[in-house]
C-alpha cells in the first residue's frame, strides 16, 4: 500500500492498533478494497504535520438475504444480440434494481448494489439500488452484495452495515505535545481528556457529555439530528 502524502489529509484504513498509548498507533495499513470481507476496520486522517488527528473504528454486520433468480429479457426497442439484459428478480416484485449487463454475471463474480428507500406505502420495504462498485460503498453506510452463483443463475445476496463504534479526536499544543483528547463511544458519550504542554494528563480534568442525537459516524464527521 502506498501511504499518502502528508498534506493531501486524506482518509487511511488501518486494520488494528499496537498498544493503549495515547494518541493510538495503527497498525496493518490497508486500501479500502481491502475491507470488503473485515468484520472491523479504522479509518484515520492525519494533520499535516503527519500527527494523527483522528480515527474511527467501524464494525460490519452482514445480514444473508438468500438467493435470488436471475431472469432474461430483451429490450423492444432493440433486436440485436446486445440488446439481451439480466436482471435480478427479488421475490415476488419484479425488476427491482439496475438491469445488469449479462458480462457482470461471470460465475464466481461480486456485485455491489446500493440502498434505495421506495417512494410511497405501496413497497414499504427496503428495497436495493443501482448497481454500484466496491470503492462507491466507502460513502455509504448500507448497501447490499450479491455472490453470482457457478451456473450464473442466481444471485446470493446480503445486507452490510457499517456501524460506528468509537472516535478518538486529537489535538496538539504548538511544541507538538497532545493538548487535548476527545473520545466519543458508541452510546454517544463524548469525553474530552487535557493535557499540559509536556504532554502529561491533567489529572480529574476531563468533561463528559451524553449526546442521545448521535445518529451516525462518517468519515472524518460526526452528525447529529
Amino acid at each position: 500500500m502506498s501511504r499518502h502524502r502528508k498534506n493531501e489529509q486524506l482518509p487511511q484504513y488501518f486494520t488494528s492498533w499496537a498498544s493503549y498509548q495515547i494518541p493510538l498507533r495503527l497498525t496493518g495499513p490497508i486500501d479500502y478494497e481491502q475491507t470488503e470481507f473485515l468484520n472491523a476496520y479504522y479509518v484515520a486522517y492525519y494533520d499535516e504535520e503527519n500527527r494523527l488527528a483522528n480515527v474511527t473504528k467501524y464494525l460490519i454486520e452482514r445480514q444473508k438475504l438468500g438467493a435470488r433468480e436471475v431472469k432474461t429479457f430483451k429490450q423492444q426497442e432493440r433486436a440485436s444480440d446486445e440488446a439481451l439484459l439480466l436482471s435480478v428478480i427479488f421475490d415476488t416484485v419484479d425488476n427491482l434494481g439496475e438491469e445488469i449487463p449479462k458480462e457482470k454475471l461471470t460465475p464466481g463474480t461480486s456485485l455491489y448494489f446500493d440502498e434505495i428507500y421506495p417512494l410511497g406505502k405501496i413497497r414499504p420495504r427496503l428495497l436495493t439500488g443501482n448497481l454500484i462498485s466496491y470503492s462507491d460503498t466507502r460513502e455509504r453506510e448500507v448497501y447490499f452484495k450479491g455472490a453470482v452463483d457457478e451456473a450464473g443463475k442466481m444471485i446470493h445476496l446480503e445486507k452490510v452495515e457499517r456501524k460506528f463504534f468509537f472516535k478518538e479526536e486529537y489535538r496538539y499544543w504548538s511544541n507538538g505535545k497532545l493538548q487535548e483528547r476527545i473520545a466519543t463511544k458508541e452510546d454517544g458519550t463524548i469525553r474530552h481528556y487535557y493535557f499540559d504542554r509536556k504532554g502529561k494528563e491533567l489529572e480529574e480534568q476531563f468533561e463528559e457529555v451524553t449526546n442521545t442525537n448521535l445518529v451516525s459516524e462518517e468519515e472524518g464527521a460526526i452528525h447529529y439530528r
